[in-house]
């Protein structure tokens, strides 16, 4: 689902259609954002989700989060991010930093007044962060539906936003290769405890991805490896690529589509093993 927030809906409903191995047990709720983007006059913002809910669990949704795609998306991702990187690199040139660890983050938010009101009211997450407060909170409605229970993810800068909209809200966050809002947490809009930190998100970290060691990695992770370093670093940060590690490493779960042939075809995974007649 975290990977299906770049496609069209035509492709997401086949490719759920075949992941579940049933039809229709996932929506992609089309309507549902758009009309909510609508009514709440976000509909030229350039952030892209997708919520997902379940016919047979009404009220329970998971909000997707679409990663770098455009330059509009780049240049997000690049000013939102920019202060974490230059602290990390003046802390890794500074001799004795770690002394300085608690201060980073007021040194952050001291310097964040600099970004345009224009622009901080733009930013991305405040976005996915107010859809995700009128499901949970403001029990906003659309066509009958409305939602309960919300979970966010998303790839790359998607996962970084699934982070700081999961700590911000009730919605909670599972992310992949995501930027971490660590370091930067009290520069959002509210500002993001280590509480939250610790208690509602966490972060898939690959081997050698220089993404999501943006920030400092958020107290939630896990680690995977990224086969055949030396690699180029984008293949590192492939969200496909710790699909199949994780496909490898254990194997795909009862009821649902097998490993993809991807995995050995393009980074040499060894072929699926066969479980009794099912290939």
């Amino acid at each position: 689902l975290a990977a299906l927030a770049y496609e069209v809906p035509e492709v997401t409903d086949y490719v759920m259609d075949k992941w579940f191995l049933e039809t229709d047990l996932a929506v992609d709720e089309v309507e549902f954002v758009d009309q909510w983007r609508k009514d709440s006059g976000n509909t030229l913002e350039q952030v892209s989700f997708k919520l997902f809910s379940f016919p047979n669990t009404p009220g329970v949704g998971i909000l997707s989060i679409r990663g770098t795609e455009t330059p509009m998306d780049r240049l997000n991702n690049a000013a939102m991010y920019l202060g974490s990187v230059l602290t990390s690199l003046v802390r890794a040139l500074m001799p004795f930093s770690w002394l300085w660890d608690g201060v980073y983050p007021d040194l952050l938010q001291m310097t964040s007044w600099v970004a345009s009101e224009q622009y901080m009211d733009s930013e991305y997450y405040r976005i996915t962060t107010d859809f995700a407060n009128d499901l949970l909170v403001n029990n906003y409605t659309s066509n009958g539906k409305s939602f309960q229970w919300l979970r966010t993810t998303g790839v790359s800068l998607g996962g970084g936003l699934a982070l700081i909209t999961g700590a911000q809200t009730e919605a909670y966050a599972y992310a992949y290769s995501g930027p971490n809002p660590t370091l930067a947490r009290k520069t959002w809009t509210p500002p993001i405890s280590m509480d939250e930190l610790k208690t509602r998100v966490f972060n898939v970290k690959p081997d050698h991805d220089p993404v999501s060691s943006i920030g400092d990695l958020v107290p939630n992770n896990q680690l995977v490896r990224c086969r055949d370093w030396p690699a180029e670093a984008y293949n590192c940060h492939s969200f496909w690529r710790i699909w199949c590690e994780y496909m490898y490493t254990c194997g795909s779960a009862p009821g649902r589509a097998g490993v993809d042939c991807i995995c050995a075809e393009r980074w040499g995974y060894p072929k699926p093993l066969p479980t009794g007649s099912s290939n």
